[in-house]
């Protein structure tokens, strides 16, 4: 009798409001991301200390860091740099959803225990999503607006909403928002809809991992056929084996939008390597690049055999409805879905890696977001159609000739 005596009053202990929940663990992710900032930052500032900037850049330099990594533009001397270095943007994606995650794990211990804080709020998990989402934002763009060196625009401003808003949203209730975008399938379509999009999101999840292989495998052929072309740019320096360690350090923070360029080459969009040079296996150019190796081996000059690249996209499609029985999708609805969130996903990634590299020309670089999520779209599309029709005729019945 004690133990059930004394629940109500543990309960009501721990019990939070879910806005104290969201924004402590918005800051709790911050005291991760601000001094990691501020300790980049300091030990670039002792790698140039011959060129006695001073201690104030440490800070203006990690201001902008935090706003670069979430997809802002940073102001150098020459330009606006709009390309983010991915790898870290997928480090704080993480870092995010992760927050989120306690977040939701604080909710559910409390909503189990009953504490009225938790109880009595109408819609707990919306609050809680925008106290941590508003925590961050402001923790974000507050000190990269004030102290750093930052270009607000549309595309910066859009993709740090995407990243703290996505992963929040996953991090938060991945199986609440499936479940209620079934529930509306379900409400609009019937259930074929919704077992559509069961299916469709299945092929989707399969042939997204394809597409990834052929992303990685176009970037190791193009650094096997380009090796020499870049052992050329590190031979610039005038160190080339330090300037080959600073060069892959720095390649690596690029490495998702390295993958995403190697896909969008093989798909047929092709990579923006200069304002109007759009080097594609059906078009040949002729311009400078940055001293990058990995720039160096995109193919400017493409031969023949290239044009058939994009049947690469057309098989991961075929492959994902086809590729074993139980993967077999025979509803076309299915087929629907999964171009649908080829071109969703393709349209949000291909906004992460485009963006200015340089000066002039070199201000259009990287992907053109609507022309890969068309081609991943289309290309995966076709590959879906060809295995949905296969499966149809494999699926009729032989006409009795007996007579």
């Amino acid at each position: 009798m004690e133990r059930s005596a004394d629940t109500p009053r543990r309960a009501r202990g721990i019990g939070r409001h879910p806005a104290v929940i969201g924004a402590a663990e918005g800051a709790r992710a911050l005291l991760v991301l601000v001094p990691a900032a501020l300790a980049l930052s300091t030990l670039a500032w002792f790698i140039g200390i011959a060129e006695q900037r001073p201690l104030s850049a440490i800070t203006a330099w990690a201001a902008t860091g935090l706003g670069v990594v979430h997809g802002l533009g940073g102001r150098t001397e020459t330009h606006v740099h709009l390309l983010p270095p991915t790898a870290l943007t997928l480090a704080v994606w993480l870092l995010v959803h992760h927050a989120a995650r306690r977040t939701r794990h604080a909710l559910d211990v409390d909503a189990a225990l009953g504490a009225p804080a938790a109880t009595g709020a109408a819609r707990p998990r919306n609050v809680a999503r925008i106290a941590l989402g508003g925590v961050l934002g402001l923790g974000i763009l507050v000190p990269a607006l004030v102290l750093g060196d930052i270009a607000p625009g549309v595309l910066g401003l859009l993709r740090t909403v995407l990243v703290l808003w996505t992963a929040i949203g996953v991090g938060l209730g991945r199986h609440a928002i499936a479940d209620a975008v079934r529930d509306g399938m379900r409400s609009a379509g019937g259930p074929r809809w919704e077992a559509a999009l069961g299916s469709g999101h299945a092929a989707f999840r399969r042939a997204g991992l394809g597409l990834l292989i052929v992303g990685a495998l176009a970037v190791l052929a193009a650094l096997a056929f380009g090796w020499d072309r870049a052992a050329a740019v590190v031979g610039l320096y005038s160190d080339p084996t330090a300037a080959g360690i600073g060069l892959a350090v720095v390649q690596l923070l690029f490495a998702p939008t390295v993958l995403v360029l190697g896909l969008s080459w093989v798909s047929g969009a092709g990579i923006m390597l200069a304002d109007g040079a759009l080097a594609s296996p059906f078009t040949a150019v002729e311009v400078p690049l940055p001293g990058f190796p990995l720039l160096a081996v995109v193919p400017q000059d493409p031969p023949a055999w290239a044009v058939v690249a994009p049947l690469a996209v057309l098989l991961c499609g075929l492959v994902a409805v086809i590729g074993r029985p139980a993967w077999h999708v025979t509803d076309l609805r299915a087929v629907l879905v999964l171009v649908v969130e080829i071109a969703v996903c393709a349209l949000l990634v291909g906004l992460f890696a485009t963006g200015a590299i340089g000066p002039g020309g070199l201000a259009e670089f990287g992907v053109r977001p609507l022309l890969l999520a068309g081609a991943l779209a289309a290309g995966t599309g076709c590959g879906a159609l060809i295995g949905w029709g296969m499966l149809q005729l494999a699926g009729r019945p032989e006409p009795d000739d007996r007579s």
